[in-house]
């Protein structure tokens, strides 16, 4: 199956997906001030999330933006970090996942209480949980390893099988839909789902000027549309049929409806989309661009309903969460 060119094209693409847009501001106090959002999860429908851009710090917030819990302790002894690098979260505990540098995982309890502390001998990029313990991914050893939280143990779990070297890249890098885990990087041909057994190719990419022999790290300018890959920032399964949400240069959705597949051009006007929730994608924007005066309904979001879950103060810095609830 190829993400690109694979089904009939779809032009007012909010209207097609979306039922509603809500907008849900993280609300700011003594210590809960955001820079922006490096990535985002979901637990007991409280929003976890991880702010790299002054402060590397994780917060939490309950469904409706009120703060919760946060964990910055930036130091050098046990519990403490120079950056972290990604998180993720149990599905089943809330238990939080650091990946930080110097190389090490810190475990939280869903409060952000500090549990545990394992020390790596390598640095990884990004983190997720799975099967009782944690993959992690390095692009400098291109393959994925696998971490047991009970004894703290590391086995190699993938390797791939390329020329080109991974970048690091920005999140996603692991990917969920329901229970299932999917993985991506830029610079492979394809997308596979992490399973108990390893890792399992879904889908090989298409794109123009695929077999070119050309370093596309060299590309500047117009030459990099000749060249461009899809970027998957989500996976989305209908019994083994599986959608993407995917950019070249721009935002697009190839999603399956009504035994078909359609191509939609997403006029996203938030910052990347970060999660997928149920029938939800979540992205983020400053609220400066989007307060109730600014909301235009005969622009982007023209013909989608639009909730303004809790004030969105222009003033304020922190983050608003915009949540695109599909059709």
């Amino acid at each position: 199956m190829s993400v690109i060119a694979q089904g009939e094209n779809i032009t007012n693409a909010n209207q097609e997906l979306f039922e509603s847009v809500d907008f849900v501001a993280l609300q700011e106090s003594e210590g809960f001030l955001l820079s922006g959002i490096d990535a985002l999860r979901i637990f007991d429908n409280n929003w976890y999330v991880l702010d790299n851009k002054k402060n590397s710090l994780v917060a939490s917030f309950d469904k409706n933006g009120a703060p919760l819990h946060i964990y910055n302790r930036m130091g050098r002894a046990k519990g403490e970090y120079g950056m972290i690098v990604g998180f993720d979260v149990n599905s089943d505990t809330g238990d939080v996942y650091l990946l930080c540098g110097p190389p090490k995982i810190i475990v939280l309890d869903k409060h952000l209480q500090f549990k545990q502390e394992i020390i790596l001998e390598s640095p990884y990029w990004r983190v997720a949980y799975h099967n009782d313990g944690l993959v992690l991914y390095s692009p400098w050893a291109k393959g994925i390893d696998y971490v047991k939280l009970a004894d703290g143990t590391i086995s190699e779990f993938t390797r791939f099988d390329t020329e080109e070297q991974p970048i690091p890249g920005p999140e996603p890098t692991f990917m969920r839909d329901g229970e299932r885990l999917f993985f991506y990087n830029e610079c492979l041909p394809s997308v596979y789902e992490v399973t108990d057994d390893g890792m399992n190719r879904i889908v090989e990419l298409d794109y123009p000027n695929k077999n070119a022999q050309i370093n596309r790290a060299s590309l500047s300018g117009t030459d990099v549309a000749k060249y461009a890959r899809p970027i998957i920032y989500g996976v989305i399964d209908h019994d083994n049929n599986f959608s993407f949400i995917y950019s070249m240069l721009t935002y697009r959705i190839s999603l399956q409806q009504d035994e078909r597949i359609i191509n939609l051009p997403w006029r996203n006007e938030c910052r990347k989309v970060a999660l997928r929730v149920g029938r939800s994608l979540v992205g983020w924007q400053y609220p400066y661009n989007c307060t109730p005066e600014k909301f235009n309904p005969y622009g982007f979001y023209e013909g989608v309903n639009v909730n303004y879950l809790n004030q969105v103060p222009a003033e304020d810095d922190n983050p608003v969460l915009v949540i695109y609830n599909l059709k």
